[in-house]
């Protein structure tokens, strides 16, 4: 005989039945079996005693079993969140005061005849304290009028030897006549033998033509000069020019002293 009974109505089942004839609830298949929805514990002897005396219950072909009821879980309110803490900003330590600095003792100064020393701490002041001092003499005038006096006579020695020398020049300068031994240079122009240069730019040209050295000048306001690479002292110089053509503007003159074509002096004649 089974011991196999429903642990929902409590009727008995048979080996082989899957469900409770009864109410329909799956049956375990071994006593104390798990099942779906939890473990079922083999009925006790009181209550298969119990159920031995009742009387089977015939169930009505379209019986549906009772439906279990469905138990929502509870909501539970959630405990409400504190509020965070208000932020509040660190304050800083609070800052010593410091006793204020004592004034430093004013910078030493040297005393001038204006000002009064006042009496030490304690101390018998001086006697005429706070008079002033008679002034000294300055020696500055002096020394202003003696450079005014010595420019004076310095003018006036001046004038005085100016004059002396105006009065023994002559009224007109003898030129002295050149030795014709002691002539350095003489050149007539009529021949490349004397050494002068010759060119042909876009600016000048310097050549010996008809028996003489022109220099022609073919932009305006420039100067044109040519030498014989020979260096003179102590000399004179007679020289004859002939304008051939060009405009009235033209000049004539000799380079002295010529060190570069940026140094040296030009006598000029228009």
């Amino acid at each position: 005989m089974s011991d196999r009974v429903c642990a929902n109505c409590g009727a008995k089942a048979g080996d082989a039945d899957r469900f409770c004839n009864n109410c329909g609830q799956v049956l375990p298949d071994q006593p104390g079996a798990a099942v779906a929805g939890g473990f079922v514990a083999p009925p006790d002897e009181t209550a298969n005693q119990a159920s031995a005396f009742q009387p089977p219950v015939e169930q009505p072909e379209n019986y549906e079993p009772a439906q279990q009821p469905v138990v929502e879980p509870a909501i539970t309110a959630q405990p409400a969140v504190p509020p965070p803490p208000a932020f509040s900003a660190p304050q800083p330590d609070p800052v010593p005061v410091q006793p204020a600095a004592a004034t430093p003792p004013p910078a030493w100064q040297p005393l001038t005849s204006n000002q009064a020393v006042p009496p030490a701490q304690g101390g018998v002041p001086p006697a005429n304290m706070g008079t002033t001092p008679p002034k000294k003499k300055s020696k500055t005038g002096c020394i202003i009028g003696g450079c005014a006096v010595l420019l004076i006579i310095g003018i006036i020695l001046t004038i005085v030897v100016v004059r002396s020398v105006m009065t023994n020049l002559p009224t007109t300068i003898t030129t002295p006549a050149a030795n014709g031994s002691n002539v350095l240079l003489e050149d007539n122009f009529s021949s490349t033998s004397s050494g002068f240069e010759e060119w042909d730019q876009f600016d000048s040209v310097g050549a010996y033509e008809d028996g003489t050295y022109t220099i022609e000048v073919l932009v305006p306001n420039m100067f044109y000069w040519s030498n014989t690479g020979d260096s003179y002292s102590d000399f004179v110089v007679d020289v004859d020019t002939v304008k051939r053509g060009g405009s009235d503007d033209n000049h004539f003159g000799l380079v002295l002293r010529y060190q570069d074509s940026d140094n040296f002096y030009m006598f000029n004649v228009s």
